[in-house]
């Protein structure tokens, strides 16, 4: 399953890559960025290769948290330029972001090197009661935690408001992912502690284990989807109204050529350019040119909807609400 969740980022970083030196849109790409790294990073596979490099002893958990770290704090700073509207309000939220987020990096770096690394396989679960691994373990978590649930926060106050259903539906996903990270954090959390006194393969550690592995591929599935609704629905709805756009150039050109035959003063276009209009890269461009130079025709007959038939009148009507609703 992490490995679908690296994939996953992986593909929406590459998506993102166009807008990465954006001030303001850049902040998603460096967020799918850590994060396709850290899930990487902890792919097994990756893991028992790189972290014998590093001396080993699970030592590669620590750069995983810090690359998670900072992918998070690069996803509220996204969600804040995003959806609160208030200037002077997102900039109190981004500073405190910065000052928590170099905390936490110092503090979980100074907790990991200052704890104990000998012949024990798995360090965090071997000294989660040393001074050193406690600092790690625990600011990790609570950094998670705080900056997790204040983007469901931000996604519950804000989303709403929104006018778009693309992204209201986005970032909805968005806030629900943040909010099962919360839920996959408490269950690490509570594994740990099971797991140090019961053991590993006790009921309890394996029902806990199952809630925060299940939590956090939820997460990141959600979270994924939520980044990609905006990349993908958008175009295909785009793509949509450009097809009917085009249809409905085709049925008025009939039309159009014989309201604007004597009323070459009224019109940008000749009938045989016309025949092209419908392949243009902008077709709903051209059918707004041409109802309004229906429309003219009309003005200046002194008589609304002379001489047109009544599928006519309708055919017109059906490309204004289309109009209207790409506006």
């Amino acid at each position: 399953m992490l490995v679908i969740a690296a994939a996953i980022l992986w593909i929406i970083t590459a998506l993102r890559v166009p807008v990465a030196l954006d001030p303001h849109r850049g902040g998603v790409f460096r967020t799918t960025l850590f994060a396709a790294i850290a899930c990487t990073l902890y792919v097994l596979g990756t893991f028992n290769a790189l972290d014998p490099i590093l001396g080993g002893h699970n030592r590669e958990k620590l750069p995983i948290l810090v690359f998670l770290i900072l992918g998070f704090w690069q996803f509220r700073s996204a969600i804040l330029f995003a959806i609160v509207p208030e200037s002077s309000r997102r900039r109190v939220q981004l500073v405190v972001g910065r000052l928590a987020v170099i905390g936490a990096v110092a503090a979980v770096t100074v907790g990991f090197l200052f704890s104990p690394f000998d012949s024990e396989p798995d360090v965090p679960l071997s000294y989660s009661d040393h001074p050193g691994m406690m600092v790690f373990l625990w600011a990790g978590a609570a950094f998670l935690f705080w900056i997790c649930a204040d983007i469901a926060r931000v996604c519950r106050r804000h989303v709403p408001a929104m006018h778009s259903p693309i992204f209201r539906t986005g970032f909805q996903l968005m806030g629900l992912g943040c909010a099962a990270f919360c839920i996959a954090l408490v269950g690490r959390l509570l594994y740990g502690m099971i797991s140090h006194t019961q053991g590993e393969s006790s009921p309890a550690s394996m029902c806990v284990g199952l809630i925060y592995s299940t939590s956090e591929i939820a997460a990141v599935v959600l979270v994924g989807v939520g980044l990609l609704v905006p990349r993908v629905v958008g175009p295909l709805s785009r793509s949509r109204l450009s097809l009917k756009a085009r249809i409905l150039i085709l049925q008025l050109r009939p039309i159009w050529v014989r309201r604007t035959a004597n009323r070459h003063d009224l019109t940008l276009g000749s009938p045989g350019s016309a025949l092209l209009c419908c392949f243009q890269s902008h077709p709903e461009r051209r059918l707004h040119r041409w109802i309004i130079e229906i429309r003219d025709t009309e003005l200046a007959a002194g008589n609304s909807d002379a001489g047109m038939r009544p599928h006519e009148i309708a055919l017109v009507e059906q490309a204004e609400k289309l109009l209207s609703r790409e506006r």
